[in-house]
């Protein structure tokens, strides 16, 4: 076995949950909710992203500012999903008596894997945001933007949505919280 599988292999025999979390149901439950949260919405945010870059192709110009947008907005989103899901899959794992030391291992370098993908993606992020943003302001400062105002009672729904998806991820989290310091299948 190689370190991560030893000292996984260790760990999960001390704690349900992983070391950094002191043994604390309260922290791996807060810490899940979030890094499932970023997950459900950095997933849902790229495809958005994606869908109205495909559904706009003919009329957004690739170096149009919508383009931009939306292609640092996924960007964004892309990072979070990447930073975010391995460890997901790392923490609802760890403690589960199915899993292998070797799964957990593989998972770990996975994860150590896709931290040093997340740069050139938020290095990207960073420069398309420090391309676009001078032309942005120009548009936002006109005088036909200083007529278009935001409708917030409009977004409700889109947000309700969102604070739906959260309560659930909430839910989900503290169960498998309860559930591992339990010993109920990891």
């Amino acid at each position: 076995m190689n370190p991560a599988e030893t000292l996984t292999s260790i760990a999960t025999t001390i704690s349900p949950y992983p070391a950094s979390f002191g043994d604390s149901p309260y922290l791996y439950g807060a810490a899940l909710a979030s890094v499932l949260s970023i997950s459900v919405f950095s997933l849902i945010v790229f495809g958005w992203m994606l869908r109205d870059s495909w559904r706009f192709r003919f009329i957004d110009h690739p170096k149009s500012l919508a383009a931009g947008f939306r292609f640092m907005v996924g960007l964004v989103a892309l990072a979070g999903l990447v930073r975010s899901a391995p460890e997901v899959v790392y923490m609802t794992c760890f403690g589960d008596p199915s899993v292998s030391p070797e799964f957990l291992g593989r998972v770990l370098i996975v994860k150590r894997v896709f931290d040093s993908l997340a740069l050139p993606i938020v290095a990207l992020w960073m420069a398309v945001l420090v391309s676009i943003y001078p032309f942005l302001m120009l548009v936002l400062r006109t005088r036909a933007s200083y007529t278009i105002e935001m409708d917030f009672a409009s977004v409700w729904p889109r947000l309700g949505r969102a604070v739906l998806i959260f309560l659930i991820v909430v839910v989900i989290a503290a169960l498998m919280a309860v559930a591992k310091g339990y010993g109920l299948g990891g």
